[in-house]
Formats: C-alpha cells, structure tokens, sequence
C-alpha cells in the first residue's frame, strides 16, 4: 500500500505541477513518439537500472537521477498538496533496486531456475521486495 500511495502522489504532484507551469505559459517537453517507445522498451527491459533518453538529441541519463530531478521539480505542489512524506518514498523504491536485479541475485545464488521462482513467490507473499542475501 505504501508503493500504491507514493506513486499515486507522484502523478497527482506532477498534474499538479505541469498544471502550474501552463498557467505560467511553460509548456511540457515533449519527446517523438519514437523516443517514448524507446525509453518504454528500455524501462521494461532495464526497471530502475535503465538510462533513459531526455531529449531529441538522444541524450540519456539513468532513471535514479531523473527521478530525483522529478522529485525536485514537483517537490513544491508536494508541500502544497501534503503528499511530501509519500514522494520520498518513490526514490527509496528506487533505492531498492528493481526486481530484475533481485531475481537475478536469486538465480546467481540457487544456480537454477528454482531460486528466482521461489523468490518472486516469496516477494508476493510478503507484498514487497525482499532482497538476496
């Protein structure tokens, strides 16, 4: 539920935030679709180890500091909305790794595919990440 309220926080903070920037006359960055697609396969392919593209020149940056360049940007609707607490719970996700690094530290330490399988079981039954030891 926590995972839930913070990214909940997020899109309402960014809404927030881009709703203000409109009324200041700043419009959004907007990539190609292309890059979009991009960045969707990297994100799926990569979770949170991903270096995603942040404009048209094909720029990429990791998807940690974007996130907290994010964090930054809509800390101030955050503070005015009451979700601050709730925001810095999206870069401890981040901090924790993605799954995909988790079920491969579980393959790496089983030496089959039992470890991963038995981890992501474990993950669902606890309700949130568990990391390999």
């Amino acid at each position: 539920m926590t995972e839930l309220r913070a990214l909940s926080a997020l899109v309402h903070a960014l809404v927030e935030t881009v709703s203000r920037d409109l009324d200041r006359g700043v419009a959004p960055v907007v990539l190609p679709r292309e890059l979009l697609e991009l960045n969707k396969w990297r994100a799926s392919r990569f979770g949170t180890d991903a270096d995603l593209v942040v404009n048209s020149a094909g720029d990429v940056a990791p998807f940690a500091q974007l996130l907290s360049d994010v964090l930054e940007w809509v800390r101030s609707a955050g503070v005015d909305l009451g979700c601050v607490e709730d925001l810095s719970v999206c870069a401890q996700m981040v901090g924790a790794g993605s799954q995909v690094s988790r079920l491969r530290a579980a393959f790496s330490s089983a030496a089959d595919l039992r470890g991963p399988v038995r981890h992501a079981v474990a993950e669902l039954r606890a309700g949130r990440p568990l990391w390999v030891d």
